[in-house]
């Protein structure tokens, strides 16, 4: 874990400032308050950035046997997290504790086995990926549950040892809906769009997909590389994560070359007899309507084949 600039308000207060120059100097925007009784001279640029932050400065608060975990862990482990679960720090604590819900801490009461926890990467100990992946999975929507679990898998975990940690507590709440997800989870995702494409194509009925479908010529040359391949039917499906730029849909740190280049591929990859349909974010969110226009594509394809 990369240290923040996080200050504790004590330490402040020991090196003799006293509340109103702390609140003249928030006031003027040379600290900004992550906490109660913590401070950072410079905000974080993103919500994970600023949940780091709001970790660092909870920590000296926080009892010895008490481990990050959750969305918490997930934050520092670099796994997919929405930002609506940033707001409190998320920490597990022995059964016999209570739980707690605060306006900064959110307090888990659940064993912990000791190989569950990474104590040498991060300024305190933390639930290990795997174990992060489960909390997660058993505790929030499955969609959520497979973006996590597939970046989990992703960066080498995997499904047989997720089964394993599974059996240690089966009883556990949400334990059977992390089975699933594990059992639905595949490494072959590349991004939470692409995660949650997979819940969406599952859900509405859609065969299998090939993940990362290969795209070839006629004498076998690479054309190129689709999210989604559904070889038996001639469509190809591709999640766009793109954000605005000059009023177009480009890909993030890309410009209009990258964009020019993908234009010739995708013309490429249609002359070869593919029916690709694309899909973006905001499709994701109205999946009836991204569900009939693929399944529009589907049949397209049927005709192209028949003809």
């Amino acid at each position: 874990m990369t240290t923040t600039d996080a200050i504790r308000t004590a330490l402040l207060l020991a090196q003799g400032h006293d509340q109103n120059t702390l609140r003249r100097l928030a006031s003027i925007g040379m600290l900004h308050r992550v906490r109660h009784g913590g401070y950072v001279t410079d905000p974080g640029s993103d919500e994970r950035a600023r949940h780091r932050q709001l970790i660092e400065a909870t920590i000296p608060l926080l009892g010895p046997t008490t481990v990050i975990s959750h969305w918490s862990a997930a934050v520092l482990h670099g796994l997919p997290v929405w930002n609506a679960w940033l707001g409190r720090v998320a920490v597990t604590r022995p059964p016999n504790s209570h739980g707690v819900r605060d306006r900064w801490l959110h307090s888990h009461s659940c064993p912990l086995p000791e190989d569950e926890v990474d104590i040498d990467q991060f300024l305190w100990p933390v639930t290990d990926l795997s174990r992060t992946g489960l909390d997660l999975a058993r505790s929030q929507p499955f969609s959520q549950g497979v973006a996590v679990l597939d970046a989990v898998r992703r960066a080498g975990v995997g499904a047989d040892h997720l089964d394993d940690l599974i059996a240690r507590s089966p009883r556990r709440p949400g334990m059977g809906r992390a089975r699933q997800v594990v059992l639905f989870s595949n490494p072959g995702a590349e991004s939470p769009g692409e995660s949650l494409s997979r819940v969406f194509l599952r859900d509405h009925g859609f065969p299998p997909p090939v993940l990362q479908y290969r795209v070839e010529g006629p004498s076998g040359e690479f054309v190129g590389r689709c999210d989604f391949g559904w070889p038996d039917d001639g469509v190809l499906g591709e999640f766009d994560g793109r954000t605005k730029y000059q009023g177009e849909f480009v890909p993030d740190s890309t410009g209009l070359g990258v964009l020019l280049d993908e234009k010739a591929r995708e013309s490429r990859i249609r002359e070869l007899g593919w029916i690709l349909v694309r899909w973006t974010w905001p499709e994701l969110g109205q999946p009836q309507a991204l569900a009939r226009r693929l399944w529009a594509g589907f049949r397209q394809a049927a005709r192209v084949r028949a003809a």
